[in-house]
């Protein structure tokens, strides 16, 4: 009996599906093996293999617990307000984000909008990350001025 060209078809087609993943596993692992050397390498260029850095950490660890309880509000006062503060600009940035996100990602969407707004909101998504560039770039003496200490 000849097998029927459809279930040779189907069974081409799973050893295809079938190779890409393997394909894909490999190169999850090739990066996660590289993600893994990065990581070791940034540790041992700022002295993250040091253990002598880490020789009086439990015993701050233990001082910084004693000295936390009981907890002593008699200087709130001059914490409270700051904190207070702190809390209503993360809950107002917080809002304003959600806000501001969700009528650009209602524009953005291709199916709830029209054609215009859609090629703006696209066009203000694309712009946008080189308008604020990356601003963690230190100088190299405070850099090594935190790391000493």
């Amino acid at each position: 009996m000849k097998p029927e060209p459809e279930a040779s078809c189907v069974n081409g087609d799973f050893d295809l599906i079938l190779a890409e993943c393997r394909r894909r596993d490999r190169l999850q692992f090739v990066l996660g093996i590289a993600a893994g050397a990065t990581l070791i390498l940034a540790l041992a260029a700022c002295g993250g293999f040091e253990f002598s850095r880490y020789a009086k950490a439990g015993s701050i660890i233990l001082q910084l617990i004693a000295d936390a309880v009981p907890p002593d509000f008699a200087h709130a006062g001059t914490w409270l307000r700051p904190f207070l503060e702190t809390v209503a600009m993360s809950v107002a940035a917080s809002l304003a984000g959600a806000v501001t996100a969700l009528p650009l990602g209602l524009l953005a969407a291709r199916n709830t909008g029209f054609a215009w707004p859609v090629s703006t909101a696209r066009a203000f998504f694309s712009i946008r990350p080189g308008l604020y560039p990356n601003s963690c770039s230190a100088s190299s003496s405070s850099r090594q001025s935190v790391l000493a200490h």
